[in-house]
């Protein structure tokens, strides 16, 4: 039996924050003559704008976004510990015998997609996969002899696309505790309770 199911996901855009670049600021004109004490007036010019006196900010870099290639329980703890928003994890073979939870949120414009190579299987105890961490992007895998299938908990904004569940023993797709924007496509149930 197939299901499919498309949740609409509202997606936020927060407008990059810049400070402002800073003014020059440059000295009065002299005054003719001395100054009250009779001293030659100063007619220097004071740029702010200038490479000598200006405080500069270091530059920063962008972090580049990491792969994380898992071809067993422990690589998949591992990736979904250290995994940054941006990053992939790339699931090959199968993956079974541990529990599989998030740790980390994803970012608008940079989830962490958890990426199936088209070979992966994934069991786990006591669910296949659990997300409970926001900005999340699955994508081509199945879970398989678990308890429960795919459990997002108190989770949003996520795209689960082309992710199959068979063999489980309870609900296939659990969605729990106000969990809410997320978009399944091209999904399925198989030999579920």
């Amino acid at each position: 039996m197939r299901f499919r199911t498309v949740i609409l996901l509202m997606q936020c855009a927060l407008a990059p924050l810049t400070a402002p670049a800073p003014a020059a600021v440059k000295s009065t004109p002299p005054r003719k003559g001395g100054d009250q004490d009779g001293a030659a007036p100063r007619t220097a010019a004071v740029d702010l704008n200038s490479y000598a006196t200006s405080a500069t900010r270091p530059a920063t870099t962008a972090r580049k976004p990491e792969t994380f290639p898992v071809t067993n329980a422990s690589q998949f703890t591992s990736a979904l510990a250290n995994a940054q928003p941006g990053d992939t994890i790339l699931l090959s073979g199968a993956i079974a015998g541990g529990r599989f939870t998030t740790t980390r949120s994803g970012a608008p414009g940079a989830p962490i997609t958890i990426r199936g190579d088209g070979t992966a299987r994934v069991w786990g105890s006591p669910y296949g996969l659990e997300i409970l961490h926001v900005y999340y992007r699955l994508e081509h895998f199945i879970l398989e002899n678990s308890n429960k299938g795919l459990v997002i908990d108190n989770a949003e904004h996520g795209v689960v696309d082309h992710v199959h569940a068979m063999d489980i023993q309870q609900e296939a797709f659990k969605l729990r505790n106000q969990s809410r924007y997320w978009e399944f496509t091209y999904f399925s149930a198989r030999r579920t309770a």
